[in-house]
């Protein structure tokens, strides 16, 4: 917990892409504790199959940053490991040392900073001046459940990922305050994106070698909502992200070779045929590639970030 809280507090406060930076990150804690659930230190570094949490990556990187605010010490977490490695078999020797240092065992600790952070966010909450905006679907459990990457269709509906602590990620359609559940969805290789155009949607998901086990796979998935049909793209690509064209008829997406080349491909939806091919000479890292309204192959937008030298690409 605390050698990824660490690195991702790291990776925050030195470079310009860490986790911390992305407001995505630790929704789920920022929703629990808005909420309030402020679950006991065991069960929210151990998890739950009731109630979601966030894994260990965001707690540790709360309560590393916390810790280091409130002592005002760049070094505490270096203190308290090296005296928990001094002798590491002793039972709660963590906790131990963390009260010797700091005068808080480990639980006290979380606790002290659930509260700091309830706090926190509820002023930057109340600050806020929120715009108009209509509910599309009524919230009809008490389980976590998340509706992500909406994209308007013609008729008006909304297509969304629905996924949750109940729910395995599944394709729904939301029209005027009902739910269709349209398409369950394979393993999902989580590329911040899903697109709709001309009553299709296109995903990525994994794919494993039958034989060899460390080999893997992303493939863009394709889904027609007219016919029903789905439509598997290159089996065995490496593609993450996945764009629409306007007329449906092609799809924008990023290939990764197996020696981290980076590219932008345009690809046929029913043949899985490359159609055109953006080389990118720097090896920049590129993300979410869009379409301009005209549908043009030749005006294929990215939106790319990049990072050069040696800055490592952090997810």
């Amino acid at each position: 917990m605390v050698l990824g809280g660490d690195a991702v507090a790291t990776e925050t406060a030195f470079t310009p892409s860490g986790r911390g930076r992305i407001s995505n990150f630790d929704l789920v804690l920022r929703t629990n504790l808005q909420e309030g659930r402020v679950f006991n230190y065991n069960k929210q570094y151990l998890r739950s199959y009731k109630n979601n949490i966030n894994d260990h990556y965001v707690l540790g990187y709360h309560m590393v940053s916390y810790l280091r605010k409130r002592t005002r010490d760049p070094l505490i977490w270096d203190k308290v490991m090296a005296r928990s490695w001094n002798i590491p078999f002793v039972p709660f020797r963590f906790s131990s040392m963390l009260k010797r240092e700091t005068g808080l065992y480990v639980k006290d600790l979380y606790k002290e900073m659930a509260l700091d952070l309830q706090k926190d966010w509820k002023a930057q909450r109340d600050s806020l001046k929120l715009t108009p905006f209509d509910r599309i679907n009524p919230r009809t459990t008490s389980a976590y459940t998340d509706y992500m990457y909406p994209q308007e269709l013609e008729n008006g509906s909304i297509a969304v990922r629905k996924s949750g602590i109940g729910d395995i990620e599944t394709i729904v359609v939301l029209k005027e305050g009902t739910e269709n559940k349209i398409y369950t969805q394979g393993i999902i290789n989580e590329s911040g994106m899903q697109s709709a155009a001309n009553g299709r949607i296109v995903w990525n998901e994994y794919r494993f070698d039958p034989r060899w086990q460390v080999r893997n796979y992303s493939t863009v998935v394709g889904y027609d909502l007219r016919s029903g049909a789905r439509q598997v793209i290159d089996s065995k690509g490496r593609y993450a992200a996945a764009a629409l064209s306007p007329d449906g008829q092609a799809v924008a997406t990023i290939e990764t070779t197996t020696e981290y080349k980076t590219r932008l491909v345009v690809l046929d939806y029913l043949s899985g045929s490359v159609v055109k091919i953006v080389e990118n000479t720097d090896n920049d890292f590129i993300a979410m590639p869009r379409w301009t309204p005209d549908g043009k192959e030749n005006s294929c937008l990215i939106d790319q970030q990049k990072w050069k030298g040696d800055r490592e690409i952090q997810r």
